[in-house]
């Protein structure tokens, strides 16, 4: 018989092929004795079925068997559930279905006495004290506690079953069978696998990929907002939201409501549109944290981290896109004070310590960062700048899928280092939701993945971490994936150039990479300068004081004469300003106007008002007023860093203030941009 902590330790064997004890007591958070343990009682399984057994091998090393079918292995009634995994089924039945909970019931699926049951349910509610949450009855067992508390919790358990839900049902273990059998018995007729189509149709759409912890949240919370569709009861939710729109969700929520064989309500509706929105990158920003403020702590970090390891980060594009999609939610966990425990630290080597503490001491001098305490979160922002610094491609031999469940960030990170060092070529990069539909197998060799998979004879594959570990190349070569046999940084050989006219440095490079054997090397792409945005006919100098509303119509003004704009724009910014407030603008300092964008957007471009008069905005007053217009929220990216330098190395605002005429002006910012660039 089959104990769950033996089924944990089978799956991460069929994983990790070779181990060793002490690595498995790691991974799993378990004592060496009872993995040994472990291991003899599952080789007295195997042998009595008469498959190959574990190898056990000296200095601790184990090797699980190859092609196994060990399906037989994990049938139900050789499953033992241990206390954890019978309260968490208890508990998803109280959340979701607690009308059936019945003890005798229970202690014939567990296979254990009604006293059993009843301690389970005691251990549960010691647990559930601390959310204030308490186990009554009346003619049935119910949670009794705030209903926000219930909802969260309800959110959290789903989650943990996301997964399953998407796994052909013969590949589940005795528990997750029955966890997958209580979920869809609440949720009747539904076909729960149509609704996370329908959510991966609507990601789609919108052209939106989440981390693989980002969509199981995700999904759960959709799945709350359904089985009280379904239920028809009120959701908490419900109460908090005032107004909303079904724009561009009409066809979607008539598709819902066909799975569902159910119409939803104004009142449902309303959370439901609200949660789809969530997903929509400037829908997720808060009032004080739009995109452009993101940009500027952005560049504020990569300028620091500039001078401080004396290298020039800012020529690297791919950095400033991985650190924009991570700066958002890493704010929102430090503004929440939730903390992650992902033990990402251990990875770092001796030399990545030095990138580590540069990191560290950077961020107390920004903005929003200096609050940051966890060393996870240091390390991950680390992990960008290590890449950064290792950033190149180089040839490629070996065909890989690559599998990540942590977003876009950490995902290129992951496939420049390795394609700096392996003989591969990536076929294809996807997100781990999206793997159970995923049909393009025959087109690699194997699988690379940050995170376990369940796909037992599909592909060979191996599980590593972003930035990867002693470990992960033991790994990565029993899997047959070559290494190149020169590692070089070339960005660190070209810095190192720099004392060469730019001729010879390219006639060295060159050389470099023919004897390195590399085809072709990926070089940063050229930066544009803050003179490529505003043009010298959008701006202007004005003598007397006027209302913000009027500022902002001579800024958009001078960008219609120009054709870059329309006057949709113009209303675009005053009603981004009405809702919610000047945000944008630094008291004493400048303001960078700037609408949602899109609409009435021709080309990415801005324009200066240097104004005599400070203008009011609400009770920040200001001289100096930009006003940016972006076509696709990313194109001005480049042109807003180097302004953002210009301000904090040229005292560029003060010298605007003080200037007396165009031309003076103009010259203020040549000169400005020519020693930042």
């Amino acid at each position: 018989m089959l104990s769950g902590r033996m089924l944990k330790l089978i799956e991460y064997l069929q994983i990790n092929n070779v181990s060793t004890y002490k690595e498995v007591s790691i991974e799993l958070d378990i004592k060496e004795r009872h993995i040994r343990y472990d291991v003899d009682r599952i080789n007295d399984l195997l042998k009595l079925n008469k498959m190959p057994l574990i190898e056990k091998q000296s200095k601790g090393i184990i090797i699980f068997p190859k092609d196994i079918d060990i399906s037989t292995l994990t049938k139900e009634n050789d499953f033992i559930y241990s206390q954890e995994e019978r309260a968490s089924l208890i508990l998803l039945i109280l959340l979701i279905d607690n009308t059936s909970l019945k003890i005798n019931k229970l202690s014939f699926d567990f296979q254990v006495s009604r006293s059993t049951i009843k301690n389970d349910m005691s251990f549960l509610e010691d647990k559930l004290s601390e959310k204030t949450i308490k186990i009554s009855y009346t003619d049935h067992f119910f949670l009794d506690g705030l209903k926000n508390n219930r909802v969260s919790l309800m959110n959290n358990e789903f989650k943990k079953y996301v997964h399953l839900l998407k796994e052909d049902e013969s590949n589940l273990n005795a528990f997750e069978d029955y966890a997958v059998k209580i979920i869809k018995k609440a949720f009747a007729s539904v076909s729960l696998k149509d609704v996370i189509k329908w959510i991966d149709e609507l990601l789609e759409n919108m052209n939106c990929i989440l981390t693989d912890d980002s969509y199981k949240w995700y999904v759960s919370n959709i799945f709350v907002v359904i089985w009280f569709i379904l239920k028809e009861k009120e959701n908490p939710l419900e109460l908090t939201i005032s107004s909303y729109s079904c724009d561009g969700y009409n066809e979607f929520i008539e598709k819902l409501e066909k799975i569902i064989n159910m119409k939803i309500d104004n009142r449902k509706q309303k959370v439901l549109i609200r949660l789809l929105n969530y997903i929509n990158k400037d829908a997720g920003l808060d009032e004080d944290m739009d995109l452009i403020y993101i940009e500027t702590i952005v560049s504020n970090l990569i300028a620091s981290m500039s001078n401080e390891m004396d290298i020039d980060f800012n020529k690297d594009t791919i950095l400033v896109d991985g650190l924009i999609n991570h700066i958002v939610p890493l704010i929102k966990r430090v503004s929440s004070r939730i903390n992650i425990c992902d033990e990402v630290f251990s990875i770092l080597s001796e030399k990545d310590m030095q990138v580590f503490e540069a990191v560290t001491r950077v961020i107390k001098q920004i903005d929003r960062l200096k609050d940051i305490k966890n060393y996870d979160e240091i390390t991950y922002l680390t992990i960008h700048f290590i890449a950064s610094i290792k950033r190149l491609t180089k040839s490629l031999n070996k065909k890989i899928l690559l599998v990540c469940g942590h977003g876009y960030g950490t995902t290129t990170i992951l496939k420049e280092t390795l394609l700096n060092e392996y003989q591969i070529n990536i076929i294809d990069t996807i997100p781990v939701y999206k793997l159970a539909t995923y049909d393009n197998w025959e087109k690699f060799d194997c699988i690379i993945s940050t995170t376990k998979l369940n796909i037992l004879n599909k592909k060979e594959y191996v599980v590593v971490n972003p930035l990867l570990s002693e470990q992960d190349y033991i790994n990565l070569d029993r899997i047959g994936i070559q290494r190149k046999k020169i590692l070089a940084n070339y960005y660190s050989i070209n810095e190192k150039l720099s004392f060469l006219n730019d001729k010879d440095r390219i006639k060295v490079l060159e050389v470099i990479k023919k004897e390195f054997g590399y085809q072709s090397v990926l070089m940063p792409s050229k930066i544009n300068k803050l003179s490529d945005l505003l043009i010298s006919d959008c701006i202007e100098m004005i003598e007397e004081k006027k209302a913000w509303k009027e500022i902002v119509k001579e800024g958009t003004k001078l960008l219609e004469r120009q054709k870059f704009i329309d006057k949709r724009y113009e209303k675009d910014i005053i009603n981004t300003m009405e809702t919610v407030g000047f945000y944008s603008v630094t008291d004493e300092y400048f303001a960078l106007l700037h609408g949602k964008g899109g609409d009435g957007v021709n080309c990415s471009c801005m324009s200066l008002i240097v104004s005599k008069e400070p203008i009011e905005f609400g009770d920040k007053k200001v001289k100096i007023i930009f006003c940016l217009a972006s076509k696709d929220k990313k194109e001005h990216i480049p042109a807003v860093i180097v302004l953002m330098k210009m301000i904090k190395n040229t005292n560029l605002i003060e010298k605007l203030e003080n200037a007396n005429s165009l031309i003076e002006i103009k010259e203020i910012l040549f000169k400005s941009e020519l020693e930042v660039v």
